[in-house]
């Protein structure tokens, strides 16, 4: 959760007896936190997020519920989205949120051209994280065409951070997955990576870079289309290069 990721940090305050104060507070947020049944903190994650609709400010009034609910709700988006990517890790919860509906708020905030970068960036990255070798989340993205989604947002993302992180997602779907690798090839991801492979900003290459070798080693034809694409360019610039 996005409470405990606050209180690591805040340890390294420690002796000040501030930092201490700070960090205990954090402590007990997140506890308080992980009181809430797991299903229902990921509908009421859901709900915030849908509220906010994917702007960068604090989500939504809180619910008459618990403390824990009231300050969960004073998250800003990319909190919760923390918070999330922390949960789908778990190969459960990422199946519990696709259940709940969570699915498609990620790939709202993805496609949504007003969404905060990152907002855009918190939501590729969770959906990365819970359809990594997750057989039905792999389905269900895919199903719902979230590789052209990505490809879009790759093109789109105003930031590298928001491109790198639609790529990681990317690679969570095309790879260990026949229908999402044919999605990929054929709704131009050959294309798009090679032009992210030639970017000047290196997190976006590099994740571009990481899935053409993974398809590559998967899928001796999917790596002779990257090469056919124009592949060869971009890496051997990236290798001259040091990048």
């Amino acid at each position: 959760a996005a409470a405990p990721r606050r209180a690591r940090r805040e340890c390294a305050t420690f002796p000040n007896p501030s930092g201490a104060s700070l960090f205990f507070a954090r402590l007990t947020e997140a506890l308080e936190h992980f009181s809430l049944d797991g299903v229902k903190r990921m509908q009421e994650v859901k709900r915030l997020l849908d509220d906010q609709g994917g702007k960068g400010g604090a989500a939504g009034p809180p619910p008459p519920s618990t403390a824990a609910a009231a300050s969960a709700s004073s998250s800003s988006p990319a909190d919760l989205l923390d918070e999330l990517v922390d949960a789908v890790a778990s190969i459960d919860a990422a199946r519990d949120w696709v259940l709940v509906g969570g699915g498609g708020t990620l790939l709202r905030l993805v496609s949504n051209p007003e969404s905060d970068p990152a907002v855009a960036a918190g939501a590729a990255h969770a959906i990365g994280v819970a359809a990594a070798c997750n057989e039905p989340v792999q389905d269900w993205f895919v199903g719902e065409g979230a590789v052209g989604t990505l490809l879009a947002a790759v093109d789109r993302g105003a930031t590298a951070d928001a491109r790198a992180k639609a790529w990681l997602a990317l690679g969570a779907l095309a790879r260990h997955c026949d229908r999402g690798a044919a999605a990929f090839m054929s709704d131009g991801g050959p294309a798009a990576l090679v032009a992210a492979a030639g970017e000047d900003a290196a997190a976006p290459a590099r994740k571009a870079l990481h899935l053409a070798a993974a398809m590559a080693r998967e899928r001796p034809a999917a790596g002779v289309a990257l090469v056919d694409a124009g592949l060869l360019a971009p890496l051997c610039a990236a290798l001259q290069g040091g990048g």
